[in-house]
């Protein structure tokens, strides 16, 4: 009884948009590898980098969603993400420091790690599991946010706390309002591709120095760098994550290529292990 029903509460639609994340994450890095001095201007990586991570984090939301039906976020489930992320996590950490001779294993744990993705991740279901004991579940959520954007300010420089900050929305708003969230999708067909026109990689001081001579120097710096990553990284990925869920929703309910979106939906199941 328990197989069937997890082959029930199984969306392949959401296996699919996975597996479509990861290859963006891969055509990324490889499009790095093979332009090194001008990866950024790549219209592919563009593409690509506008939103494959804040997706993975929204799908990832989505589905944390689905298991609070079975289990309510209670010690076993914990465990199982303390064994499907936590472990792989520290241990695939620790055979990168090995094979490229680096034994600085602290730094690459907590400070600039490897697999920021895993360790991210867990955070954020830890976040889920602590505030599921409280009544006012989002005002706990919201204050671990506070306590991190501070902590964030303290030190800018840690990368699990930096990509807290960056990301968590997206998997809060994947976790709590996916389904509220499904009209609005259709609208991403026309925003998203018109945001990508003024999209830009972190080519934040050529803009900066244009803006501000446009203004007369009356704007600050920091206050256009802020307005320039709020629209990246929020505005535009939010509008990329749903062009891309709304289009395999259409997709999925046209009778064609089933095959096709079968291979899709079990890449998608293995992601994390593509990932690693």
């Amino acid at each position: 009884m328990q197989s069937k029903s997890l082959i029930k509460v199984r969306n392949k639609e959401i296996d699919f948009i996975k597996a479509i994340a990861i290859f963006l994450v891969v055509i990324g890095h490889i499009i790095v590898f093979v332009k090194p001095e001008n990866y950024n201007t790549d219209f592919l990586f563009k593409i690509c980098y506008s939103f494959h991570m804040p997706l993975f984090i929204f799908v990832s939301g989505v589905i944390t969603s689905y298991s609070s039906k079975s289990n309510n976020f209670n010690s076993r489930w914990i465990c199982k993400r303390v064994k499907r992320l936590l472990v792989p996590y520290i241990i695939w950490t620790f055979i990168y420091c090995i094979l490229k001779n680096n034994y600085h294993i602290f730094d690459k744990l907590f400070v600039n790690p490897y697999l920021w993705f895993l360790i991210n991740l867990f955070l954020y279901d830890l976040v889920t599991y602590f505030s599921s004991k409280f009544s006012r579940k989002y005002l706990v959520m919201a204050l671990c946010y506070l306590i991190m954007f501070i902590i964030y300010i303290l030190f800018p420089d840690n990368l699990i706390i930096k990509n807290f900050v960056m990301f968590y929305p997206f998997y809060f708003v994947g976790q709590n309002y996916y389904i509220k969230t499904k009209k609005y999708m259709p609208l991403s067909l026309l925003l998203y591709p018109l945001s990508m026109i003024f999209f830009t990689y972190k080519q934040y001081d050529y803009l900066i120095s244009k803006i501000q001579i446009f203004t007369n120097y009356k704007i600050s710096s920091k206050f256009i760098h802020g307005i320039l990553l709020f629209y990246n990284h929020f505005i535009v990925a939010s509008l990329g994550i749903c062009f891309i869920c709304y289009s395999v929703k259409k997709f999925f309910n046209q009778n064609f290529l089933n095959k096709f979106k079968q291979l899709m939906a079990y890449i998608g199941r293995y992601t994390i292990y593509i990932y690693i």
